[in-house]
C-alpha cells in the first residue's frame, strides 16, 4: 500500500491521463461499470494466482487512479446561476462576462456553471472507497 501512496504521489493532474488510457470504447453506463469491476477482479486473480510482477505495476497504478479519479467525478457538483437582465448596457454585459457569466441564446438570461469539489482523492482513501461500494453492492 505504501508503495502504491508513493507512486500515486507528485502532480496531480498525471493521474488523469493514466487513467483515461484505453477507455474510448467503455460504454457510459451500468455495462461500463460492470466490465471495469470485471477487469479488476481479473487482474486481483492475476496477482493473486502469479503473483506480484513489475510489469503489472503499470496496471495496477492506471486502475488506483481510475478508482481515484471516479471518486473525484462522484463527489464533484455543478453549481449553476441564473440572472435576468433586460437590455443590458455595454457596462452591465462587461460585469456579467467579467463573472462568467454567458447570454442564452437571443433571450434576457444570462447563465454560467462552477463545478465544485473536484479535489484529487489521496489513494491512502480507496479501501475506504471499497469498503463503501462493497457496502453498497450489498444493499442493492
Amino acid at each position: 500500500a505504501k508503495e502504491a501512496e508513493r507512486s500515486l504521489q507528485g502532480d496531480p493532474y498525471r493521474s488523469v491521463p493514466l487513467a483515461l488510457i484505453n477507455t474510448e470504447s467503455d460504454p457510459c453506463d451500468e455495462a461500463g461499470i460492470e466490465s471495469a469491476a470485471e477487469r479488476i477482479r481479473s487482474l486481483i486473480f492475476q496477482i493473486r494466482s502469479q503473483g506480484w510482477d513489475r510489469s503489472l505495476h503499470r496496471v495496477v497504478r492506471i486502475w488506483c487512479c481510475r478508482v481515484l479519479l471516479g471518486r473525484m467525478a462522484h463527489d464533484a457538483r455543478v453549481m449553476v446561476n441564473f440572472v435576468q437582465v433586460r437590455d443590458p448596457t455595454l457596462d452591465v454585459r462587461a460585469k456579467l462576462t467579467g463573472m462568467r457569466y454567458r447570454p442564452l441564446g437571443n433571450t434576457a438570461i444570462w447563465a454560467r456553471a462552477t463545478v465544485l469539489n473536484i479535489e484529487q482523492k489521496p489513494a491512502a482513501k480507496i479501501p475506504e472507497y471499497a469498503e463503501e461500494l462493497w457496502q453498497l453492492r450489498l444493499a442493492a
